[in-house]
């Protein structure tokens, strides 16, 4: 297309054009002449002047493409809003089918001269407005001298960004965090002034998501900390016997998480029988019969064999007949045995 083209994605000219000649009347198939060419374009090169207008033509856009154009804009608009994005409350992803509601429900309009990025960042206020959304963190790995920590700490605490680890080594100081994307700039300038030659940054994830235990991932624990923002636990979710769960941030007795442990559907404890004793259904072989001769095989190769047979052929022959099929050993003793009886009638 012409979009591909001026975006450089396109680079045959001949993927684009139909056609290298100049018109004055396409409708009617009338060429420009090489002096209308040389008075506008400054030349009769119909290739040359083909690149100019590409290049710097009026595009006209069907309102079919005009379409399919918005459609696709808005869902890059989804997904950069699916990806970057995540639940005020839980921290876990929004399906992209609920952000393209919310926005048709915004009656959101996409400009499709503007970057699909920026205007999902620019229409996330809006969405704030009717549903818990926030912008998802990012996790960084800084590493500076060990002699600068108050001055990190006092920069992190004044982002509010999250510590989830901190060590030290000799006289280098190691601090993974989360913090608010808009802060990246802030981190990288303080590493590289105050980093004293060990000053070193690491993305180690553009979003801190928490996903769904089904979802194949690692579930992470979140707890709330204040205004500061969320601790997050790195210990995945339920490989602790000794935890047990918490419900607004008090932990549950250990009798009562017992009883939340044993689920009952229509009155059957699921505890009570391990999935272990229970009967698996039997699966039975399938097996491949020919009603002529009644006989079954296990593979479809040796029935396809079979309907090529002598045997076959002659229980064929006693079925339009009206007899009854023979065994492949009495065909086998007598293969003639159904001509001659034929012959004797």
């Amino acid at each position: 297309t012409v979009l591909a083209w001026r975006n450089k994605a396109e680079t045959d000219i001949d993927e684009v054009l139909q056609t290298h000649s100049v018109f004055t009347n396409v409708s009617k198939g009338v060429l420009a002449n090489s002096e209308d060419l040389k008075k506008v374009f400054g030349s009769d090169d119909h290739s040359a002047i083909c690149k100019q207008i590409l290049e710097h033509g009026q595009l006209q856009v069907s309102d079919k493409e005009r379409a399919v154009q918005q459609d696709a804009g808005f869902r890059d608009v989804v997904n950069v809003l699916a990806s970057k994005c995540v639940n005020a409350h839980t921290l876990r992803p929004y399906p992209p089918s609920m952000l393209e509601k919310s926005l048709r429900d915004l009656h959101f309009n996409l400009d499709p001269t503007r970057s699909c990025k920026v205007q999902a960042l620019e229409v996330l206020p809006l969405l704030q407005k009717i549903m818990p959304i926030q912008r998802a963190a990012m996790r960084l790995r800084l590493q500076v001298h060990a002699g600068v920590k108050d001055d990190l700490a006092a920069e992190l605490a004044a982002m509010s960004a999250v510590v989830e680890s901190e060590s030290v080594s000799q006289d280098s100081l190691v601090v993974v965090c989360a913090v608010d994307p808009g802060a990246f700039r802030r981190c990288d300038e303080f590493v590289r002034q105050r980093g004293a030659g060990k000053g070193r940054l690491e993305v180690l994830a553009l979003a801190v998501q928490n996903e769904d235990e089904d979802s194949g991932t690692s579930s992470f624990g979140i707890q709330g900390r204040g205004e500061s923002g969320v601790s997050i636990d790195l210990s995945p979710a339920g490989t602790s016997s000794e935890r047990a769960p918490a419900l607004g941030g008090k932990d549950l007795p250990a009798e009562l998480c017992s009883e939340m442990a044993e689920v009952k559907v229509d009155g059957f404890n699921s505890k009570s029988r391990p999935s272990s004793a229970r009967p698996k259904p039997v699966k039975e072989a399938k097996t491949f019969k020919c009603n002529t001769c009644n006989v079954e095989y296990k593979e479809a190769k040796e029935h396809r064999e079979h309907f090529k047979s002598e045997w076959h052929r002659v229980n064929l022959k006693r079925k339009v007949d009206g007899k009854d099929p023979i065994s492949q050993e009495e065909c086998e003793a007598d293969p003639f045995m159904n001509e001659s009886s034929d012959l004797h009638e």
